[in-house]
């Protein structure tokens, strides 16, 4: 199967079960509040009086759902390998 290497500068994805240095573990223990994950929106859920204050998201590698303010998450568009984000309004 053909594909495009990477060069210098490319973004890439990968698993972190794919990573040879340092290993998967070594990296969550690295893993600080600024990463940005993507997942998938299960539902919305009140917050009192506001309607749909909070997001519930389901990330791949988590395994729980995730709670978030809907005004903190950006929507994504994903296309060619490459993803687009907008902030939501």
């Amino acid at each position: 199967m053909f594909f495009e290497e990477p060069l210098s500068g490319s973004q890439v994805r990968f698993r972190l079960a794919s990573a040879a240095c340092p290993d998967a573990k070594a990296i969550v223990d690295k893993i600080t509040d600024q990463l940005d994950v993507t997942g998938k929106v299960l539902y919305l859920s009140d917050s009192g009086d506001q309607k749909s204050h909070f997001a519930i998201v389901d990330v791949p590698g988590i395994m729980s759902p995730v709670v978030v303010p809907v005004d903190r998450v950006q929507l994504c568009h994903e296309s060619a390998g490459e993803v687009k984000t907008e902030t939501q309004k």
